[in-house]
């Protein structure tokens, strides 16, 4: 088993129209074959690099169903990943720790009241311990990036969480999940299990006890993204070092968790870019209208090279001169990157038991700080820092630590 518990999130419509031709594919159509073979390719590449994949569980299916579909069985139970389902490497014959009802807020019963709530998950749970799979993580994706500024946003959310943590049934075990940061959860959602923070700057003296706080029962505290100086980012011009950071933080800080919000994000609906080029143009997230800035060069509205995209498509139906024909992903130099991370936490995690002052020592000396831990330069403002990063972009040096931890292993 992997030590470092990850979250990354595949796109059903996008791998659908890259591989079919279509973004829903009919039941029992030929696309729709098409598009489980390649979504299962996915998966086991994503296994192979260490990473807990999910997706919306959606598809053609009735609605409503309070179950995973039918691809995702082998998965939980772990069979997928074996020689006979053409799978060798991490995590072999371990079946998935998590699996997500209503990722991003898309859950079905939000006027229902606590009736509605309680059935939806007791269904949920029950099913899960029918199949003997009562180890899997369960969790509701509540919200996400809720305004906690907005007193009516955060009354709905502590309705929500106020209606699950008030079932008596078997649903109570399955845990609430909002992206929110965690001193402000702490506060304002008291009923909240998972707090998952997509943190640059903060106050150590208001996110040590929230961390602690999120540390605490049946409660996690979780991170997502990357953003300089907290870590290295996704960003494809990012340092080669930049996620393997990343890993370093969770073990620092002991996070329990680390999510990052898409891997096939190759439609800019957000930004109004429509289809990426992605073997052709850098540019993934943002608005479609650009500038050219003499320090930033091309720059727009909330412009990210790479932002969302840890896979390319192997078959490329919407830009056929760039298919490559493949059932499958071809993996993102960032997804091997934060693999090497994944493997140092495996690293650090072995040898802590080993000699804990040792490795102490090493994670200080490669990430003097991280997360929170810059502090802020104005506290009357505290949004802002103005700092370098703590660690090296040496790789010479990281390949140094993960011998250092080798021979404390050995």
């Amino acid at each position: 088993e992997m030590t470092a518990k990850t979250m990354l999130v595949l796109g059903y419509g996008d791998v659908n129209e890259r591989h079919t031709g279509t973004r829903w594919p009919n039941a029992g159509s030929p696309q729709a074959q098409t598009s489980l073979v390649a979504r299962d390719n996915y998966f086991r590449v994503a296994r192979r690099h260490r990473i807990s994949l999910i997706d919306s569980n959606e598809g053609p299916r009735v609605w409503g169903l309070s179950e995973p579909r039918a691809h995702w069985f082998g998965k939980l139970k772990g069979n997928f990943y074996t020689p006979s389902h053409q799978y060798e490497g991490p995590g072999e014959g371990v079946g998935h720790d998590l699996f997500v009802i209503g990722l991003y807020g898309s859950w079905g019963w939000k006027t229902g009241g606590a009736s509605a709530m309680h059935t939806n998950l007791d269904a949920w749970q029950t099913w899960f311990s029918q199949q003997g799979l009562s180890g899997v993580g369960l969790m509701l994706y509540v919200q996400d990036e809720p305004d906690l500024s907005n007193a009516t946003t955060v009354a709905q959310l502590n309705n929500w969480l106020g209606s699950m943590a008030s079932n008596t049934g078997p649903g109570r075990n399955i845990k609430s999940f909002v992206t929110a940061p965690m001193p402000e959860a702490r506060t304002l959602l008291p009923e909240l299990d998972i707090a998952s923070s997509w943190i640059g700057v903060g106050v150590p003296s208001e996110w040590d006890p929230a961390l602690q706080y999120f540390g605490q029962g049946r409660r996690e505290a979780w991170c997502y993204n990357g953003r300089r100086p907290a870590t290295g980012s996704f960003a494809t011009e990012d340092d080669g070092v930049a996620l393997r950071v990343l890993s370093w933080a969770q073990f620092k800080r002991d996070i329990e968790r680390w999510f990052y919000w898409e891997s096939t994000y190759w439609n800019n609906y957000q930004g109004g870019g429509g289809a990426t080029n992605l073997f052709q143009q850098a540019m993934t997230f943002g608005g479609a209208t650009t500038t050219f800035d003499p320090v930033r060069g091309e720059t727009s509205w909330n412009y990210s090279n790479g932002d969302g995209v840890l896979f390319y498509p192997g078959t490329d139906m919407v830009y056929p001169q760039e298919s490559h024909g493949l059932d499958g992903p071809i993996a993102s130099l960032r997804l091997k990157h934060w693999r090497r991370g994944l493997q140092d936490h495996d690293y650090l995690t072995l040898a802590n038991q080993r000699d804990p002052a040792a490795v102490t020592a090493l994670v200080n000396q490669m990430v003097p700080k991280v997360l929170w831990e810059y502090g802020v330069t104005d506290p009357n403002d505290p949004t802002w820092v103005r700092t370098d990063i703590s660690w090296s972009i040496d790789p010479d040096v990281w390949d140094q630590a993960r011998r250092q931890l080798a021979s404390i292993i050995k």
